[in-house]
């Protein structure tokens, strides 16, 4: 796919070629959440090694990943914001002193994550509950971040975050804000 189409365009494609197999045009939905083993006990091998579990190994999420970098302009699948930002003199994540907040109590995967990340990268972070936006005011006015990032509602307590209210805060300051909506409908 061409990088000059548009995000519609993108879409309309779902981000991928028909299936080699069926000739569907859309990708199919996989209902496995967990997926076979070798029946010998001793080695308990995966059939498919790209195939353990469904919520980390999905062909589906994986072309949906990819058509979200495209959309996104991500170099490739994975490459979250906090990774690669489209402009380094507006988003300097990778500099010196780069400073994210990131709501408390969201996917705990999530939070692993960027934990790991922000201290292998030098990154402060700071958690907060930006679901109180008086919170995340008084948080950005201690803190000059680069990134705000908000999950609405959240998983699993569904804390819903205003995303005006939380854009204008860290607009306000200066920072990017990014929103997880998850469990929300793509239109927000």
């Amino acid at each position: 796919m061409s990088a000059e189409k548009n995000i519609a365009t993108h879409l309309a494609h779902a981000g991928g070629k028909p299936d080699q197999h069926t000739g569907a045009v859309v990708p199919g939905i996989d209902p496995a959440t967990t997926f076979a083993r070798d029946e010998t006990y001793a080695t308990y091998a995966l059939k498919s090694a790209s195939h353990l579990y469904s919520r980390d190994d999905n062909d589906l999420y994986r072309q949906a990943e990819a058509l979200i970098a495209r959309m996104e302009g991500a170099r490739k699948p994975g490459c979250s914001l906090l990774r690669h930002g489209r402009d380094r003199r507006r988003f300097p994540l990778r500099a010196a002193r780069a400073v994210v907040i990131v709501q408390s109590g969201i996917y705990w995967d999530t939070t692993a994550w960027v934990r790991k990340f922000c201290k292998r990268n030098g990154i402060a972070l700071v958690e907060c509950d930006v679901s109180d936006n008086a919170k995340l005011v008084e948080t950005l006015s201690q803190t000059a971040a680069d990134l705000v990032f908000i999950e609405t509602p959240s998983n699993p307590t569904l804390k819903v975050t205003d995303i005006k209210a939380a854009a204008d805060a860290a607009h306000n300051a200066g920072a990017v804000l990014a929103a997880d909506a998850t469990t929300a409908t793509p239109p927000i």
